[in-house]
């Protein structure tokens, strides 16, 4: 394997580091992954931990990292390629991609009613519409080797919004998974009801919980880019981060922005950027 890294275990983002493709291409713009990125099983004690806890928010990103979801996208639908023309470039630069796909996402909401379902966050780019829903399949927990893996379904699409790249859908779960899921995301809603605005002093930072490169699940840090449009950061991200949980710290609230992707000049990358503000579950 390439940069002598055979010894890597397969969920492991160093696999990644600055190969390139047989046109020379560069795959991945990360120079050093270790360096930009802390597993989320390995996150306590890390440069990340000291941040959150100066912020105290080490919780909500704890908790966050348990509904974190590892997204992969069986077939593209036919929709997704004839709406191609109209969309934004974001969605255009999909139609090259290696199918099937991966993407990262979070779990928002619970759904109970006849058999046990969990609704998904992600990036509309990555999951298109009803039919790709149902070709999704989520992996919960893949965080390392040792940790155990729980597959969600995807069943169908609930919500989504084209221009702010957004999408919300649902997945069969293991009814004997569902209370546990049910109690993290408790936990989670709680921590991040108690979280106020905060005042900072200069730059805000924006956290990612994604997996990268369909690998295991890290969490990155950067700061954000003061701008009108949008939440526009300097936070790593590498492909397989799409539809990753944002955490802009400093305006904290209920509502759930992910990771849409990355601006480039040339090979250097110059921001990411975030979805628009998905609304938050009525029930």
């Amino acid at each position: 394997m390439a940069n002598g890294l055979a010894h890597v275990d397969v969920g492991d983002i160093r696999r990644f580091n600055w190969m390139r493709n047989e046109k020379n291409e560069l795959i991945c713009g990360i120079e050093r992954h270790e360096d930009k990125f802390v597993r989320a099983s390995e996150f306590s004690g890390s440069d990340i931990e000291s941040y959150c806890e100066k912020m105290q928010i080490s919780e909500l990103v704890k908790k966050a990292i348990n509904l974190s979801v590892r997204l992969n996208v069986a077939k593209p639908d036919e929709e997704r390629r004839l709406l191609h023309k109209d969309v934004p470039e974001i969605y255009r630069r999909y139609n090259n991609v290696v199918w099937p796909q991966t993407g990262s996402g979070i779990i928002k909401h619970i759904q109970t009613n006849d058999s046990p379902k969990v609704e998904v966050c992600t990036a509309k780019h990555v999951v298109f519409n009803d039919d790709e829903a149902k070709k999704t399949r989520c992996r919960l927990y893949y965080d390392s080797r040792e940790h155990r893996k729980v597959v969600l379904t995807g069943a169908t699409e609930s919500a989504s919004d084209l221009n702010n790249d957004w999408c919300k859908f649902l997945c069969d779960v293991d009814s004997q998974e569902i209370e546990q899921i049910k109690e993290n995301l408790e936990t989670f809603e709680r921590e991040l009801g108690n979280k106020k605005r905060k005042k900072m002093n200069r730059k805000r930072k924006v956290i990612l919980i994604s997996h990268p490169h369909g690998g295991y699940k890290y969490i990155s840090m950067g700061d954000q880019i003061i701008e009108k449009n949008g939440i526009k950061y300097d936070t790593p991200s590498c492909k397989g981060c799409s539809g990753g949980y944002i955490i802009p710290v400093g305006y904290i609230d209920k509502g759930t922005y992910v990771h849409n992707g990355s601006n480039y000049q040339g090979d250097k990358r110059l921001y990411g950027y975030a979805s628009g503000l998905i609304p938050v579950v009525k029930n």
